[in-house]
C-alpha cells in the first residue's frame, strides 16, 4: 500500500434503542390539582394531566383534546390556498408535516411497545406504574393510562373509543399546544409531568391572533404565548428521570437519567436560556422545527385557509412560521412505519414518510457531526489515521435513550479499488 491509497470515512447512528433497567420516577410532592396564571388574553386554569383528566358520563376527556386531523381542516396543504407555503412554493402546513414524524406515531412505535412489554415481563410487580409513566409522553392525551388486565399491556389503545383514538393520535397539535407555561424547566414538570390550560386554548408565538375562526370550528382559543418557543416546553417529555427497581420491583431509591436531551442542551453552548446568551444559542425548535425552508430562507406565509381550502381575506402572512417536521435521526423507525402500515393501523400516505425521511438524512448529513481527518502515517506494517469528531447538535450525540449507539467505519481501498480493510 502507499500514501496513494484512498480511505473513506462512515459515520453511522445506530438507532437501537431500549431500557437498560426497570425505572420508576422520582416520587413528585403534593401539588394542589389547579394553579392559576395571567395570559395576554384572559385568566386561565391550569391543570394537572395526571390528575384532572377523566372521562364524565359522555365520555368527554377535559381538558379539550381533539385529534390532528381535526386541525387539518385549516392547516393543512391546499392548491387553492396561498397559504402555509414557502418563498418557492413548496407546502409547510403543519399537520402535513407532523403525521408522518416520530411524535405523531409515538403511540404506534412498534419498539416502544416491545420494550415496554418487556419491562413489564420482567417486573410484573411495576405493571401499573410503567404503563402510567411510559404513556404520560406516548399516549399524552389517553393520560391517566388505566391499568391494563392480567396478560395485555395498552388494553386502552384496543378499543373502539374517544379515549384510545386520542391515544393513538400519539404527541398531537391539541396537546402540545395546550402546554401552559407552568413549571418549565424545572423537574416538577419533567418525566410527562407538564400542566395544561383547561380552558381550551391553543397556545402560538403570534401576537393577537385572529381568534373567530378556531372558536366557530374547534372550540377552541388562540392564544399569544412566548414560551410556545422555548426549549423547556420539550424538556418535559425529553428529560427522563427515574428510579431503578431491582430485579424483584423494589425501589432502590437511585435516580436514573435516562433521557437528558434538555439537560444536556443546557450544559452545552447551545443554550439560550442564559442571562447572556453564546452567538451559538438555538433552542430545541430551531432545530426540530425550524423557521426556515429548505434552502434557509425564513419563512412568511398565513398560518391556516379556510375549512372549503381557500384563503382567509382578513388573513395576513406572519412569522415566524415553523416547519413541523419534528424529525431527529430515527430514519430506521420511519422507514420501519412507512413500510408497515396497514399491520400498524397508520393511514398516513406513504409519500409523508418518504418527506419525511429525506429530512431525517438531511439532518444527519449537515446538522449532525463532522469528521476532520489528520495527517496519516505508517507505522510499520500498520497506518496511523489521527480522527476528530465534532458534535454539531445542542446535546450529546447520540442522545436520549443510553443504548443508542454512533460509531466511525473506516475503508480502507487499494490503488485498484479493491477493498482491503474495513473496522467498524
Amino acid at each position: 500500500m502507499t500514501h496513494q491509497n484512498v480511505l473513506w470515512i462512515i459515520v453511522f447512528v445506530a438507532l437501537i434503542v431500549g431500557l437498560a433497567m426497570v425505572l420508576r420516577p422520582r416520587p413528585n410532592a403534593d401539588t394542589p390539582p389547579t394553579a392559576t396564571a395571567s395570559s395576554d388574553r384572559a385568566t386561565e386554569t391550569i391543570s394537572k394531566v395526571t390528575n384532572t383528566i377523566r372521562l364524565d358520563g359522555k365520555s368527554e376527556l377535559k381538558p379539550h383534546f381533539e385529534l390532528g386531523e381535526k386541525c387539518a381542516l385549516c392547516h393543512s396543504y391546499s392548491s387553492r390556498s396561498s397559504s402555509q407555503q414557502d418563498l418557492a412554493g413548496r407546502p409547510v402546513a403543519a399537520y402535513d408535516l407532523w403525521q408522518s414524524s416520530m411524535m405523531a406515531q409515538s403511540a404506534r412505535d412498534p419498539y416502544w411497545r416491545a420494550v415496554l412489554s418487556a419491562e413489564i415481563e420482567r417486573t410484573p410487580n411495576q405493571k401499573a406504574h410503567l404503563e402510567d409513566v411510559c404513556t404520560r409522553c406516548h399516549t399524552p392525551m389517553a393520560a391517566p393510562f388505566p391499568t391494563s388486565p392480567d396478560g395485555e399491556i395498552l388494553a386502552l389503545l384496543k378499543k373502539d373509543s374517544q379515549r384510545s383514538h386520542l391515544g393513538l393520535d400519539g404527541v398531537s397539535c391539541t396537546l402540545c399546544h395546550q402546554i401552559a407555561d407552568k413549571n418549565l424547566g424545572q423537574p416538577e414538570s419533567f418525566t410527562g409531568r407538564f400542566e395544561l390550560n383547561a380552558d381550551s386554548l391553543i397556545y402560538g408565538p403570534h401576537a393577537q391572533p385572529t381568534t373567530m375562526p378556531m372558536q366557530r370550528h374547534v372550540a377552541y382559543t388562540p392564544t399569544h404565548a412566548p414560551h410556545i418557543l422555548k426549549s423547556a416546553l420539550c424538556a418535559t417529555c425529553h428529560t427522563v428521570i427515574t428510579e431503578a427497581v431491582t430485579a424483584e420491583g423494589a425501589l432502590t431509591d437511585h435516580a436514573f437519567h435516562e433521557q437528558a436531551p434538555y439537560l444536556e442542551w443546557r450544559n452545552s453552548e447551545f443554550n439560550d436560556e442564559r442571562d447572556q446568551p453564546r452567538p451559538t444559542a438555538r433552542s430545541c425548535q430551531s432545530c426540530h422545527l425550524p423557521t426556515t425552508d429548505e434552502d434557509g430562507i425564513p419563512i412568511k406565509t398565513m398560518l391556516a385557509h379556510n375549512p372549503g381550502g381557500r384563503d382567509f381575506p382578513f388573513l395576513k402572512p406572519r412569522e415566524p412560521f415553523g416547519r413541523h417536521t419534528l424529525v431527529g435521526g430515527n430514519a430506521f423507525m420511519t422507514q420501519l412505519l412507512r413500510d408497515n402500515a396497514q399491520e400498524l393501523g397508520i393511514k398516513v400516505p406513504r409519500t409523508a414518510f418518504d418527506a419525511s425521511l429525506a429530512e431525517i438524512r438531511r439532518m444527519l448529513r449537515a446538522q449532525t457531526a463532522t469528521i476532520d481527518i489528520g495527517q496519516i502515517e505508517r507505522e510499520g506494517s500498520c497506518w496511523r489515521v489521527p480522527i476528530t469528531v465534532t458534535n454539531l447538535t445542542g446535546h450529546k450525540f447520540p442522545t436520549a435513550y443510553p443504548s443508542r449507539r454512533a460509531w466511525i467505519q473506516v475503508k480502507v481501498y487499494d490503488r485498484n479499488s479493491q477493498l482491503v480493510f474495513v473496522s467498524g
